[in-house]
């Protein structure tokens, strides 16, 4: 309706996060990493310049036309909808939505044991993630009409949502040094992972890995690879 003025939405967004680690050695060879995580990402969204099916109806249907209400609502041609009826049917509304995320991860790594070829490392860690979102929609976007149509037009209809998940994951990796300083053969490791996830929502996951690295000579290394991963 272009008595309505043109309709227009508005994006805000404020965004943070926040890291806190820490990183030292616990004893010969062996250190830990871990680190929590805060975050959230604030959403507005303002729209103007839509209408109400409800009111659009009342006015057309009215038996005085809308004498009564604004003064008489004539829907056809160019500019003819009066500022007061324009004013009686029109609507703004604002939904919000944000998104939280909290994440905590520890780790812990060094060399397991000592190899012809060279020391086995390990690490070992464990993972926790918690998403919470919500979107509440303007009361006007809510508003369903008794057969079912959205009562606002310009803009799309939406209820509430509202939901969160959580994760837990332990995962170890070990790096295996198969040859060292051979003929055609500056090193040989081999890599090993496996993590496992407990999610709130769908349950117990497994993911693995396991590669082969080739350095022939020092500028160059293959490296060959497969994973399964689940998220």
């Amino acid at each position: 309706l272009s008595e309505l003025a043109p309709r227009i939405v508005s994006f805000e967004y404020d965004v943070y996060q926040a890291t806190l680690g820490l990183r030292g050695q616990v004893f010969d060879g062996w250190s830990y990493d871990t680190y929590l995580q805060v975050g959230a990402n604030d959403q507005t969204n303002k729209g103007f310049g839509a209408a109400l099916t409800s009111r659009i109806e009342e006015l057309t249907f009215a038996p005085d036309g809308g004498v009564s209400i604004c003064g008489g609502f004539n829907p056809f041609g160019r500019e003819s909808i009066s500022a007061e009826c324009a004013a009686y049917i029109a609507v703004d509304g604002t939904d919000r939505a944000s998104v939280d995320q909290t994440i905590l991860e520890a780790s812990l790594s060094g060399p397991l044991l000592q190899m012809p070829a060279g020391e086995l490392r390990a690490a070992f860690g464990a993972f926790y993630k918690k998403d919470k979102f919500f979107f509440s929609a303007d009361p006007v976007a809510r508003v369903f009409l008794p057969d079912g149509r959205a009562d606002i037009v310009g803009f799309n209809a939406s209820d509430d949502i509202e939901g969160e998940d959580d994760n837990t994951d332990l995962y170890v990796e070990a790096s295996i040094p198969l040859l060292a300083d051979r003929p055609g053969v500056r090193s040989l490791e081999a890599v090993v992972g496996y993590r496992y996830s407990d999610y709130a929502s769908a349950g117990g996951a497994d993911a693995y890995k396991a590669e082969l690295l080739y350095r022939p000579v020092d500028a160059l290394r293959l490296r060959s690879s497969y994973q399964h991963a689940v998220r």
